[in-house]
């Protein structure tokens, strides 16, 4: 289960804070994830558990109506990423002035 009760008084807080900021997702390739952890010697988590992770974000989401930006680092480089996020942030302020 996701959510357990005890914790929806966490989760409308949560709510709370979200109305007021830009949430950014940051996502790729479960075989790309793999691959960056594995080059960065860390091989305790599985394909089976990036996956799992992965639904619980996006299953977070949507039991918080939110629609983050999402930026996939599988397709862009570092410079393009970091550009885009650029954009995005300052869309976000140009709406809040």
């Amino acid at each position: 289960e996701l959510l357990h009760p005890d914790h929806y008084d966490d989760l409308r807080a949560v709510k709370a804070i979200l109305n007021k900021c830009c949430v950014i997702y940051f996502e790729c390739s479960t075989q790309i994830l793999a691959e960056r952890l594995n080059s960065r010697g860390d091989e305790l988590v599985t394909v089976d558990q990036l996956e799992e992770i992965k639904n619980n974000y996006r299953s977070t989401f949507a039991v918080l109506n939110l629609t983050p930006y999402s930026v996939d680092t599988g397709k862009m480089t570092p410079e393009e990423v970091y550009t885009h996020v650029k954009g995005i942030i300052e869309y976000e302020e140009s709406k809040n002035s």
